[in-house]
């Protein structure tokens, strides 16, 4: 059967399309692809064109990267599959033109790709460190680890990292610094642990800032392909461009917050700062956030003015789904401090507009404590305790539902 002649087309560039079919393509580019490119296509869902050169007829779609590869050892990537998610839009150039000719499932050619991504993403966040972030990433990864699932946990804090010193590693050979200095992949700075189905990747050991801004891509792109059910990337403290970045990956977010003021305003601020950088990410979006400035009820004031269909309206509309999250409250001692989470979930909702849950409350514990001391996660130190039930019984509800895994 003869390939398909087709194009992708992407950020108004056009690529070589060495494969089709139902699921996706198989896409080449001889030179290797920029780096911001690649980063662009590791952020998630994308929109692109399907060109079909002998036709003119140009088809609308959604991607997402599953893999990607150099043409050469050590060479920029030259070839990345992408699975086709959704179909938005059909646009014959001619009035005779039929859509969608040549790239019918009929006439498809097997990708032939390994999909090896995580299922499940998890960003676990918080905006200021002190508030347990890191506690409770490692130990909700245990806790997914003793559901019968390979779980990678990846210290994303690349300025202060101690994910594996919590899970007794004290001794690092190599790290994410060696990673993005690019002395090896990432797959060799991921170990496992003494915990069955658990790997680690661990953490830059020095400051990496100088690094972050021309590895990010790389790393991204790297990390969506790391092959687990289940893969919880612990987030720095802060709003810096690389934590955000990693935040928008994640199928799940997770904000963790305590009843503290400031660890409140802290969380405020980093889930509207997350909302901002993704929308700064969508071209179309740019003169409304000039015209709102950092004020969010203004934007959604301008945006909402838009009439249906308005293309503005839906790349917002994509992006908003995109900021839901799950609040998980640490160091809770009563009523009145989960009052003050609730609180804090109707002040988003109503401000940002963002759709945001409780997933858990945490109490306060001396165990809890003594666990960081004796280096090993509370829900493996006691798991009867009432603190460790409450991560399993979350750990429980971010697996899928029956008939939706992978």
């Amino acid at each position: 059967m003869d390939a398909i002649k087709a194009t992708f087309v992407f950020d108004g560039r056009q690529y070589d399309v060495a494969a089709i079919s139902g699921d996706g393509l198989q896409v080449v580019c001889a030179k290797g692809f920029a780096d911001e490119t690649i980063g662009r296509l590791s952020q998630g869902g994308f929109e692109f064109v399907l060109l079909d050169p002998a036709t003119g007829n140009e088809v609308g779609l959604v991607g997402e990267l599953v893999g990607s590869e150099p043409n050469v050892a050590g060479g920029p990537i030259g070839r990345i599959w992408v699975a086709t998610k959704a179909k938005h839009e059909v646009r014959p150039d001619r009035p005779d033109a039929v859509p969608e000719q040549g790239v019918g499932p009929g006439d498809a050619i097997s990708l032939g790709v390994h999909r090896g991504r995580a299922r499940k993403t998890i960003a676990v966040g918080g905006g200021k460190g002190g508030v347990g972030k890191t506690l409770v990433a490692v130990n909700l990864a245990v806790a997914l680890s003793r559901l019968q699932k390979s779980v990678t946990l990846l210290d994303g804090d690349l300025s202060n990292c101690n994910c594996n010193t919590l899970v007794g590693i004290t001794k690092v050979e190599r790290s994410l610094e060696e990673y993005l200095r690019k002395e090896c992949s990432l797959d060799a700075v991921t170990v496992p642990t003494s915990y069955p189905g658990l790997r680690l990747v661990c953490g830059a050991q020095n400051n990496v800032t100088a690094l972050l801004a021309g590895e990010m891509p790389r790393l991204l792109n790297d990390i969506r392909l790391i092959d687990a059910d289940y893969l919880v990337i612990d987030l720095g403290a802060g709003v810096g461009d690389e934590t955000l970045d990693l935040y928008r990956l994640a199928d799940e977010k997770i904000v963790i917050i305590t009843p503290q003021v400031t660890s409140l305003q802290n969380a405020y601020g980093f889930v509207k700062s997350a909302f901002f950088h993704d929308l700064k990410r969508a071209g179309s979006l740019a003169a409304f956030l000039n015209q709102a400035g950092s004020d969010a009820q203004k934007l959604h004031a301008l945006i909402g003015g838009l009439a249906n269909g308005h293309p503005a309206l839906q790349a917002f509309a994509g992006v908003l789904s995109r900021q839901r999250f799950q609040i998980v409250a640490n160091m809770v001692n009563d009523s009145q401090d989960l009052k003050i989470i609730h609180n804090f979930q109707k002040v988003v909702g109503q401000y940002l507009r963002i759709d945001n849950t409780i997933l858990g409350a945490i109490a306060a514990s001396d165990d809890v404590r003594n666990s960081i001391n004796r280096i090993t996660p509370f829900v493996a130190l006691s798991p009867e305790a009432p603190h460790s039930q409450e991560v399993a019984r979350i750990a429980a509800q971010l697996q899928p539902r029956q008939g939706n895994l992978e």
